[in-house]
This record gives structure tokens, sequence and C-alpha cells, in this order.
């Protein structure tokens, strides 16, 4: 989750020109949303502390620099520049799982190995073969009657349907993550207890592996992958013990997260899109193309959330047997 919260003073609502209230022209929560992202781009930049590891057992630079490209591909790169850096991806992952210090990192970039694959996968697939017609000669039209109409031609798989086949293909065959047989019936009754559909407590499979944990690089920690400002908001202490690490905690706080998204965008692919991209630039997409479906501004978004919708759809209907859009 790429999340921030800013706290601002009253200057803060004069960010456009002409001295105009911006409140009086967007929704607060997408304007403080969208400021909050445009301060993620900056700050989300990987970096690893150089003394963290002896360079003895690897370059951190080297791994900073390579997983810089990674996350700069999965925000705004296309698939095939997905698909070239597999092998990179393939050996920072083989590196920080080798060494003890970064293996609360490596479960991050494991859960993202699966972008890059899916990439190279469809990168590969041979375009399908345009379907074979023979020229027809329409029998004459009787008189005094139109003539026949033309067939319409047989309705095919939309992008979206086609991406969450080929997650669902991917996954359906993987074993859940080890400590979910623990966590999940444990979590579930939080989720309900936050009314919100105790099958989304999967979520901790494609942010994190189910690894309590889990970091990433940029600050995200926990199940759910909280940043410390989302943390705070959702009621998370981050001293002297950071709450982001106690599954309980941050299951409530995703759970609490979720509940929002889900009331402001009215369903669930659209929500987790909002928990991936930021609800700011899900809201905007929304203004903007005037869409109201995440099929219909999934070009716009970034490369990870355009997969990371459909694999968490994939991993709900094959864990609980149950499409999300019903949730």
């Amino acid at each position: 989750m790429k999340t921030y919260t800013l706290r601002w003073t009253i200057s803060g609502w004069l960010l456009f020109g002409g001295g105009a209230p911006v409140f009086a022209q967007y929704p607060f929560d997408e304007i403080l949303g969208s400021v909050n992202e445009v301060i993620a781009e900056q700050a989300s930049q990987w970096e690893l502390d150089p003394d963290l590891v002896p360079f003895d057992q690897v370059d951190v630079n080297e791994l900073n620099r390579v997983i810089g490209q990674l996350q700069k591909a999965l925000d705004s790169g296309s698939l095939s520049q997905l698909a070239s850096l597999r092998p990179y991806a393939e050996q920072a992952l083989a590196s920080m799982e080798g060494i003890p210090q970064l293996r609360s990192y490596a479960s991050w970039l494991r859960e993202r190995m699966d972008y890059f694959l899916v990439a190279e996968e469809v990168v590969r697939r041979p375009p399908p073969p345009k379907p074979a017609t023979r020229p027809t000669v329409p029998s004459p039209a009787q008189p005094g009657q139109p003539p026949s109409p033309v067939p319409a031609p047989a309705p095919s798989a939309s992008p979206a349907e086609a991406d969450y086949d080929l997650w669902f293909q991917r996954l359906k065959d993987r074993q859940p993550p080890a400590n979910a047989a623990r966590l999940v019936p444990r979590l579930k009754p939080v989720f309900r207890a936050e009314n919100v559909a105790e099958e989304m407590v999967w979520l901790a499979e494609v942010e994190s592996s189910f690894n309590p944990s889990a970091q990433s690089p940029v600050g995200a920690k926990g199940l759910y992958q909280f940043m410390p400002a989302t943390a705070k908001e959702y009621g998370l202490s981050l001293s002297p013990h950071d709450e982001r690490l106690d599954p309980d905690k941050n299951a409530r706080a995703a759970a609490s997260y979720l509940r929002y998204l889900y009331r402001r965008f009215g369903d669930w692919p659209l929500a987790l899109a909002a928990y991936n991209a930021g609800q700011g630039r899900v809201g905007k997409l929304l203004r903007q193309t005037g869409g109201s479906t995440f099929e219909e501004i999934a070009a716009h978004l970034p490369t990870e959330t355009r997969m990371y919708v459909p694999k968490m759809r994939a991993v709900v209907q094959i864990r609980e047997g149950v499409d999300l859009r019903t949730l």
C-alpha cells in the first residue's frame, strides 16, 4: 500500500492559481489524497542503509540501484519493461533471502515477483490469430422485404477478464503462504468486526505473503503494508513499539481502511486499486475519464495496480471460492 497522510495548515488550501479555494472545486479527500501521493512519489525511493549489511556479503548501493529501477517500473513502466527486469528482480531477491538482515525486505519483493513473471508471460504470448473468413454472397432480398441484418460478432473476453484468467491459472496450484493457516482463522473475526467481508483477509497474501515482519525499504511494514502516516491515521503507534508489526492491530487498521475505501468507491476492484495506488489518484481518474469501474480507468493506473486487482480477485476465488466482486 502506498498511501500517505499530510497534516497541513490553512495555507495548504490555496494550492492552485487564482487564490480560489481548492475545496470549492474538488472533494477534500481527493485533494488530500492527490497531494499525499505527490509527496509519496518523491519520498518513495528504495534506500537501504549501506551499514545494514557487510559489503563482503552484498553491495548495498548496487542493490539500492536495482530495486529502485524495479519500483519505478512497477509504478510507471510498461509490461515490456517489467518483463525485461525479471532476471534482475530474481537476483535481488536471492541476495536478500540469503542475508538475515534483509529477509524482512525479501517478503516484500517475493510477493511482487509475480508481477515480473506475469508481465514476461504476457509479452511472450503470441497475438491471437485473426479468425478465418470467406466471402459470402448474400441472397437477394425478396421484394418488399428488408435485407437480412449482419450477424453480430461473437463476444470476446474483456481485458479485465483476460487478466483475471491469467492470474487464476498462475495461482490455482500454489499453496497458501506458511503463516496463513495460523493467521487467517485468527484475523477473519477482525474483519467481520469492522463490517468488512472476511474474505478480504487474503489481501495479506498479496501484500506480504502473510509475513507480519515484512517491510519495504520505502517504509511500509506489516501484513498489510502500512506506511507510517497512514498507520497513525488508523490508530497504530510507531513507538516505543511499532504496532504495524502486530498482526491483529495491523489487520484491524487494514479492515478499517478497506471499509472506508469500499464505502467511497462502491465496489472492491476500485477500493483495491485505491489501496494500492492511492485514493486521490483513483478518484481523480474517475472524474477525468467519466468512468465508474476499475476496467474503465485501468489503462491509466500504475502497472502494478493493473495487475494487483486481478491478482487479488484470483487469490480470493482460489482460497475462498467466491468472486470478490460479489462480496
